[in-house]
């Protein structure tokens, strides 16, 4: 058993970076240690083993419904958010989606695969039935990507589990994983965000504030902008689209109030820079995207989740005096308001990230994935 395999789902950026990033930890440690047994670490799309058909419905399907149609994502996460054993529509999607991409367990038996790390519940329902069936004899890996976990990351035959919080790990033991099979680690964020050195904040200065408008529809992005026109605050705001080049067009024509000062970027490669330069960011609440922030003891003000599982995100952390939600509108010209009129709580709020943050996640998993590999006993 000489692989490692890193299995995500390319149906969102978050299971991917966090999968990219496992892996590259891994490959830090095995050049560090000599190689410790474990020869090759493998990243992989487990919807490329499914049809043309299937990848375009569960990646392009899932977008346009979490943009156009949230009541039903919100729907569809309450009527399936139970264990395997409790849910016989948890079972019948599962099922469906493990014969998807079943190509995925001839590449397991052609890499000599030993250990795999899923980043996504889509691989994992599939390497769990082979585990029972006796068609898989290594050990299971899954890190949860969200701060709370939802009924399809649940299912017995999982040797290890990777959360970021109590929360998550209470709820998978409900649904009977054992504890011990469950490590409180963080979201694994990449190198540069962990190694990250936050500015220090100025009391007394305008405030720098950081828009990830990237995944937010059009409508949203305005509306957010112009809340931020209606306040008094004089502001500094870099708003990052991505690679949304229309809300880029959109945006390029946009006025800003007295006092604003708006920087629109594109795709960026220097994220944690501009997040430790900044005080607050707006963003909606994605696990990775969170826990980035968290590192670099930026408060975040929360905006246009995806439901639950965002929405979840966000009370989690705003229960944790780090992040404030603005779903209703106005939400955002409020809390600017308030931040702005009780400057401490900026500062305590930053300390609450650094106290919430889990800055080593990545070094955690990869280390004990690395002991798996090598036959250490857990």
């Amino acid at each position: 058993m000489n692989s490692i395999l890193i299995a995500h789902s390319s149906a969102g950026n978050g299971h991917r970076a966090v999968a990219n990033t496992i892996k590259n930890t891994l490959e830090s440690f095995i050049e560090e240690t000599g190689n410790r047994g474990a020869t090759n670490v493998i990243l992989a799309d487990s919807l490329s083993f499914g049809g043309a058909l299937f990848r375009a419905f569960y990646t392009k399907g899932y977008e346009w419904t979490a943009q156009r149609m949230r009541w039903l994502i919100s729907a569809i996460y309450t009527l399936t958010d139970k264990s395997m054993d409790e849910s016989r529509l948890t079972r019948l999607i599962e099922k469906g989606v493990a014969e998807s991409v079943k190509g995925l367990a001839g590449f397991i038996e052609a890499n000599d695969i030993g250990v795999i790390c899923c980043t996504h519940f889509l691989p994992m329902s599939l390497l769990a039935d082979m585990k029972r069936k006796g068609q898989f004899s290594g050990r299971l890996h899954v890190c949860v990507t969200d701060y709370q976990a939802h009924g399809f990351w649940a299912d017995p035959d999982v040797d290890q589990y990777y959360v970021a919080t109590a929360a998550a790990a209470e709820r998978l033991a409900g649904w009977g994983i054992k504890p011990s099979r469950i490590r409180i680690t963080g979201i694994p964020v990449s190198e540069k965000f962990s190694q990250i050195t936050p500015s220090r904040w100025i009391r007394g200065s305008e405030l720098n504030i950081l828009f990830s408008a990237s995944s937010l529809k059009k409508r949203e992005c305005f509306r957010v902008l112009d809340e931020m026109s209606d306040t008094n605050i004089p502001m500094n705001v870099t708003l990052v689209a991505g690679r949304t080049e229309s809300l880029v067009n959109a945006l390029s024509g946009h006025k800003t109030a007295a006092g604003k000062n708006l920087r629109i970027k594109g795709y960026v490669n220097n994220m944690a820079e501009i997040m430790a330069s900044s005080d607050i960011i707006i963003t909606k609440p994605g696990g990775v995207t969170c826990s980035e922030a968290l590192c670099a003891n930026l408060p975040m003000l929360f905006v246009a989740p995806i439901p639950k599982q965002e929405i979840l995100n966000a009370r989690i952390i705003s229960h944790q005096g780090a992040g404030v939600i603005c779903f209703r509108r106005g939400g955002v010209s409020s809390a600017l308001r308030y931040l702005d009129g009780d400057r401490d709580r900026i500062r305590i709020m930053r300390q609450k990230c650094g106290e919430f943050a889990k800055p080593m996640a990545a070094q955690e998993i990869g280390a004990h994935l690395l002991d798996t590999s090598c036959g250490v006993a857990l």
